[in-house]
């Protein structure tokens, strides 16, 4: 499956969980935006990075790769690392499980890749407010 398509994936799964959960969800036209989607309720406004795993390691944890490649009209590449102050929620769905995690953001450490249990999940999750 092509990363393009493996992202529009994850979107749709992560749109349908917050939907689920009588969350709004706004998405922006562009594919150059900082946010993959802004979801809203209760009157607060939320940031969402959304990211694809189909990857456990050996421990049975779920690897996330969190840094973006982008190649500029001059052909020149951008790698941009995960910046936990500029997001909210991390929404990663899990293909191989089929679930999809919200995390919130300012407990992420790392910048380029995570790997988490799903056992240890309730430590690291986003809850509303």
């Amino acid at each position: 499956m092509e990363r393009k398509t493996k992202g529009l994936l994850a979107e749709s799964k992560v749109i349908t969980e917050f939907i689920s959960n009588n969350f709004n969800v706004f998405r922006p036209f562009a594919d150059n935006g900082l946010y993959d989607l802004i979801v809203e309720k209760d009157e607060k406004l939320y940031k969402v990075s959304v990211k694809y795993s189909s990857v456990h390691n050996t421990a049975g944890s779920c690897c996330v790769t969190l840094k973006t490649v982008s190649r500029r009209k001059d052909n020149q590449v951008k790698i941009n690392t995960f910046d936990k102050n500029k997001f909210d929620i991390l929404a990663i769905y899990d293909a191989l499980s089929n679930n999809v995690f919200l995390l919130d953001a300012k407990l992420i450490k790392a910048k380029n890749q995570i790997n988490f249990h799903h056992k240890e999940y309730d430590k690291i999750m986003w809850r509303v407010g």
